[in-house]
């Protein structure tokens, strides 16, 4: 029996691959409705749901942290439509938060997609140029913004880090460090 948690999605399409299942997030839902419907109802192929932390940590590459434990996010496709075109839906939903994967040939030719609370853009892959063929040999650096700024950011086990400078220079802000302590002090100027 097909058990709906949504008007378009059941819970086996996000049942782990071993084949546990944890509540899905109804923001994560309700945002995957909308793009569905963004995307003519065309249907939305949901190739990876809810991972149990056993599940994910057999991944090559998967984050320790993974938004897919906590029933946030989705790999999926859409058929006859490009990995660049399912992200630019995503992009006009989650406005300055969640996570944005594009993964491009060699690496499942999927969009990842998950409701955290910041923002959070990658590529992995080559993208393929209008004529189909790839573009760059190595994934785009990824981008964080902080009050409309764009800033330095790098991400590790799905947390976004942005540099101190970046945050002192939009904040207008001093920037102390010591190389004894290791430590950055920011500080209000005068």
């Amino acid at each position: 029996m097909t058990i709906m948690i949504s008007p378009h999605f059941s819970k086996e399409e996000f049942t782990c691959h071993d084949g546990t299942y944890e509540p899905i997030s109804k923001k994560l839902l309700i945002i995957l409705e909308q793009a569905r419907h963004m995307a003519h109802d065309k249907p939305i192929h949901i190739n990876s749901g809810y991972r149990s932390p056993k599940y994910n940590a057999t991944l090559k590459g998967a984050a320790k942290h993974s938004y897919h434990m906590k029933g946030m996010a989705a790999d999926i496709s859409i058929e006859g439509m490009t990995v660049d075109e399912i992200a630019d839906i995503f992009e006009r939903l989650l406005i300055g938060t969640g996570g944005i994967g594009r993964y491009y040939e060699g690496h499942g030719n999927f969009v990842h997609v998950d409701v955290r609370e910041v923002r959070s853009r990658w590529i992995m892959g080559k993208r393929p140029a209008k004529d189909g063929k790839p573009t760059a040999d190595k994934p785009a650096e990824p981008k964080a913004y902080l009050f409309g700024n764009e800033v330095e950011c790098i991400i590790k086990d799905d947390i976004s880090y942005i540099s101190s400078r970046d945050i002192a220079r939009i904040l207008k802000l001093g920037v102390e460090w010591n190389g004894n302590t290791k430590t950055v002090k920011l500080e209000r100027g005068n």
